[in-house]
């Protein structure tokens, strides 16, 4: 049940980005795997919990990546640009991410997986936040600008 439950997340990431996640539909997922549109109901409920599944994958992924990025940074401007490299390659991996985790019509429909995009992105910027005020502290990066304004720019 997992591994069909993975497959199925793996499907709408794809199809997402050639469709886009507004206009998908279960039955067009169902197609891509070869699958009743009621085989898909029996490992998700409804439509909003598939897509609770779906950014619950995203999130896990990224956040692997952002810790992954600062794992291996070895300083300040290592770990911004380690981090703002690992969110791009995400982005490149998934290219359906920026038009998921900005949609307004997944978001408004289903509240849970708008807390979970929050959360995803409240994450990432408190990750800029940290290594913009540790540049600040060594003096690699000058100026008035708060580190909260300047990771929302670069979110």
């Amino acid at each position: 049940a997992e591994e069909r439950k993975t497959q199925i997340v793996a499907a709408v990431l794809r199809l997402a980005d050639e469709i886009g996640p507004d206009r998908l539909s279960t039955t067009d997922v169902a197609r891509a795997i070869g699958l009743s549109q009621p085989a898909i109901f029996r490992h998700f409920p409804t439509k909003n919990e598939l897509w609770l599944a779906v950014a619950e994958d995203i999130a896990e992924q990224l956040k692997a990546a952002w810790t992954t990025a600062e794992t291996l940074a070895t300083g300040p401007n290592d770990r911004l640009k380690a981090l703002i490299e690992a969110q791009l390659s995400a982005i490149a991996h998934t290219p359906a991410l920026p038009s998921i985790l900005f949609s307004r019509e997944l978001q408004v429909e289903n509240p849970g997986l708008r807390n979970v995009f929050r959360e995803i992105l409240g994450a990432y910027q408190g990750r800029l936040v940290s290594a913009i005020r540790d540049q600040q502290a060594s003096g690699d990066l000058q100026g008035d600008e708060s580190p909260e304004d300047i990771a929302i720019l670069l979110t």
